[in-house]
């Protein structure tokens, strides 16, 4: 059995079909997509299921409790496309809102994981280091290491005091 077509490629090729223009027949839509003539009358037959309707119509009745309240998170949009008659699982709610980004004003909360920004530093400094110098070249606080390159010289790789890297190419 051959492997179906993706959703997103039947609903382009029946938008083109139905937005074709005079003239053009649904024979030569089918040969310019690669599929056949009587795949494409079937998928128009079926482009508006009840159950495309249904979603659309449970969407419609979120979205407006959303505009109205942006700060209610699904479950409350939920209640609220109840009240206006959509009736519809909890579940159906949050993918609905997850699918069209309709989240919480106060919901999201951001910067956890991997892309967050690095808190203060969760001690004190003991040691008590003043790391401070009095002219350029005369304070290091790291190791100076040197990477071969496999040519004469090499390349010489430091931190400095403030942070910044320092590479130094040792001539031949």
């Amino acid at each position: 059995m051959p492997k179906p077509y993706p959703k997103e490629f039947r609903e382009d090729v029946v938008r083109v079909a139905r937005n074709r223009e005079p003239g053009v027949t649904l024979e030569q839509i089918a040969t310019d997509f690669g599929v056949h003539p009587i795949t494409l009358s079937k998928w128009l037959r079926r482009a508006d299921t009840d159950a495309e309707l249904t979603e659309a119509y449970r969407a419609s009745a979120l979205f407006d409790a959303h505009r109205n309240d942006p700060e209610f998170g699904h479950r409350f949009l939920l209640d609220e496309a109840r009240a206006a008659g959509e009736a519809m699982a909890g579940r159906t709610a949050w993918r609905i809102c997850r699918d069209n980004n309709w989240w919480s004003a106060f919901g999201k909360r951001g910067g956890r994981g991997k892309n967050a920004k690095a808190g203060p530093p969760v001690h004190d400094d003991l040691v008590r280091r003043h790391f401070t110098a009095d002219g350029p070249n005369r304070l290091w606080l790291t190791d100076i290491t040197e990477h071969a390159t496999g040519e004469e010289g090499g390349i010489v790789n430091g931190f400095g005091a403030r942070g910044r890297s320092i590479l130094v190419q040792r001539g031949k």
